[in-house]
């Protein structure tokens, strides 16, 4: 299953839309299942960071 980009920023601006207005500097979390992928394999592991504007 691929992810839409388009999609995906659509949904997390709604996200941040939809919250309150805090007097801080919030962070966004985003946490995906990926099936039939061995993470404790070091070539499978993943770490990436994403900066939303």
């Amino acid at each position: 299953m691929q992810i839409d980009l388009q999609r995906l920023t659509a949904l997390v601006d709604e996200a941040k839309g939809n919250s309150q207005k805090r007097n801080f500097t919030q962070a966004v979390e985003l946490v995906a299942n990926f099936r039939s992928l061995d993470v404790k394999a070091p070539e499978n592991r993943i770490n990436e960071t994403v900066v939303l504007s």
